[in-house]
Order: structure tokens, then sequence, then C-alpha cells
């Protein structure tokens, strides 16, 4: 596992250079004014498409595809700020749904005589599918886009989109409970808690309900549940609030820092094994029957399917009261949490539950 070290105080943005803003700032320009003449004209020389996006469900069209160097750096902020897309394992979904076979049950070796017969396996395969849904983002810009503001337009929008659908996907991911508000998806704390996996959901000690109650036996109990296989990629996934009133109380400890979109911070271990900070899973209050923390290997738990990245669409209509323009970003993804064990063997994904 490799990490970057960082030992500045500067702000990550999606860009590394102006240049490289720049020209995001400048497909906004142009996508935003179909008449800003001068924003198409750099456009055009630079090599930077303004290419409109056939609406794959109405036949019409359906916005601007964010070319190639914008999306660079959407991916660059989303792959910092979303632990989903950072953990689980990444599909590329070609067309709408997406189906790929997972091993159940492989074979099983033993000792034979000399000229004795084998006996034959069967490898039990199933299907994990994944079915593309589209995530959407709106928002407001002032309708001001002097070439002073270009710069900070296209790191603007491109942190604010990645951050957006970042979010979206880790809600997904970890909460979601199949209803529409989570595009049907249903998470890892959904399903651990649903009577069919419960294994992998480990109660805390009697009357430990809140992260300042958990003990270091409660955490050494979660690790003994996991799979030897899944030790090798293990992380905890925890909130940030758990991760100071549990990791830090019990001893966890500083490897190093690492860069995120808000600057850097530290990276904390406990038990040898790194501590992923989750904005979606719980903080304060009572967690009783809850997920409080995960700990495993998500990538062997859950997959992400990638349909496309960002389009944007533009609307001068909508807000012309404030002389502001909307600008909706939208991508398509999927998530399947397909392997959570059940309630005989845990899967690579174990969770501590408040009791």
């Amino acid at each position: 596992m490799r990490h970057e070290f960082f030992h500045t105080g500067a702000r990550i943005r999606a860009f590394d250079n102006d240049a490289a803003a720049l020209k995001a700032g400048m497909f906004f320009r142009a996508a935003l004014h179909d008449g800003d003449e001068v924003a198409q004209a750099w456009c055009a020389k630079n090599g930077v498409r303004v290419e409109k996006a056939q609406g794959e469900t109405t036949g019409t069209i359906g916005g601007y595809l964010v070319p190639t160097e914008v999306e660079a750096g959407i991916i660059k902020i989303r792959a910092l700020v979303g632990t989903f897309r950072r953990n689980a394992d990444i599909k590329r979904m070609g067309s709408d749904t997406r189906s790929f076979p997972r091993l159940d049950t492989g074979l099983t070796a033993a000792f034979v005589g000399e000229n004795a017969a084998i006996a034959e396996q069967d490898r039990v395969w199933s299907s994990v599918t994944l079915n593309a849904k589209k995530a959407a983002a709106l928002s407001r810009i002032s309708s001001e886009l002097g070439e002073d503001e270009t710069i900070d337009v296209g790191q603007d929008f491109a942190e604010d989109a990645a951050f957006a659908i970042s979010k979206l996907e880790d809600d997904c991911g970890w909460n979601g409970d199949g209803t529409g508000a989570y595009g049907g998806i249903v998470g890892i704390s959904t399903k651990l808690i649903d009577g069919n996996h419960d294994a992998g959901k480990i109660v805390a000690a009697t009357n430990n309900d809140t992260f300042a109650e958990l003990t270091a036996a409660d955490l050494g109990t979660v690790i003994a549940a996991c799979p030897e296989y899944a030790l090798g990629n293990a992380k905890w996934y925890a909130s940030s609030y758990a991760i100071g009133q549990t990791f830090v109380r019990l001893g966890a400890t500083v490897v190093g820092l690492e860069m995120t979109p808000t600057g850097p911070k530290p990276i904390l271990q406990y038990g040898s094994y790194l501590i992923e900070a989750v904005p979606s899973l719980p903080g304060s209050g009572d967690q009783s029957g809850k997920v409080m923390i995960a700990f495993g290997d998500l990538s062997m738990a859950a997959t992400l399917g990638d349909r496309r990245g960002v389009t944007v669409k533009t609307t001068e209509e909508r807000y012309l009261e404030y002389d502001q323009i909307g600008c909706r970003a939208t991508a398509r993804f999927d998530i399947n949490v397909h392997d959570l064990g059940n309630n005989t063997v845990a899967g690579p994904l174990v969770a501590l539950v408040g009791n």
C-alpha cells in the first residue's frame, strides 16, 4: 500500500497549475455562454472540445461533455474525497448494465492414495450485476465571468462537482437503504444489520453504545472476526468523531501525513491497521443496534460501477432574477455490496454494532 507524504499546509486543488485551471475555466465559459466568442475561440485554438452530449433516455441534447483535461481534475478530487471510490473494487461499465462472475465456492485439496481416483469437484459461481444510475448536482454561479475570474471558475466548479458526487457515492455505499433517495442501492451499514449477515455483525460489550464507551476488547473482537484472507488489505472505517473518541483515546498512532482536499492530515493506525475517516458513518449519540465502526477489505466486499464521468448542463433562465447561471453536473454509477458473508461465515468486511 502506497501513501504520499506531504509536509505543506497548502490546500490541494483540482488542477496542479493555472494552465490546467485556465482550460477548465474556458471550457465552462464556452459551455455557459453560447455567445462567448472569446472562450469558444480559445477552446478551439487550444484543443479543448466543447462537445454536446446526447441524452441516452430522451434522444435530445443532454448537456456538454466535460473534456479529458477537466475530468482529470474532477477524478483527482473524487479519489481523495470519496472513501468508497478509493477503497471499493472499481469496474468500468461499457453499457447501462454490466454483470461479472463471482466465485462462491472454490476447490478443496485432499490427500489421495497411489492409483486412487481423485474426486471431482464443481466450483460454484454466481453473478454480480451493476445497473448505472444517474446522479446530479445543481449549483449557481455568477454571470460575471470575466477573464480575471476564469481560473477560479474552473477550479471551483470542478471541486464542487467532485465533492457533491463523491458524497453521494459514499452515502449510498455505506448507508443506502434501497430507496429512491439512494438510487436503489443497499449499503454496508444496512446489510450488516438486516439479519442475513450476522457473522459479520460484531456486537460490542454490554452497554457500550457510544464511542466513548468502546474498549480495546471490542476492537480486538472485530479484528478476530475478520477472515484472514481479508487482513492483508484491511482498514478501519470510522467517522472523525469515532476516530477521536475511540481510536485516539485507545492509543492510535500517527504514521505519516497524507494530502486531502482541505490540506494535510495525519495518517493514523490502530493495531497496525490504517484508519480511514468516513463522514458517512455515525458520530455522537446512542448507537444501539447501529454499525459504529467497520473493518476489513472493502475492495473484496463491494464494487463501484463507473458508467461515465461528468456531464455539464447549464441554464440562464432559472435564476434570471439573480443574474446567475444554473450549472448542473451529472455522473452515472452503481454500487453493489455483494460479499458480507452470512449468518455463519463472516465476509471480508465486518463491523462493530452498538449494544
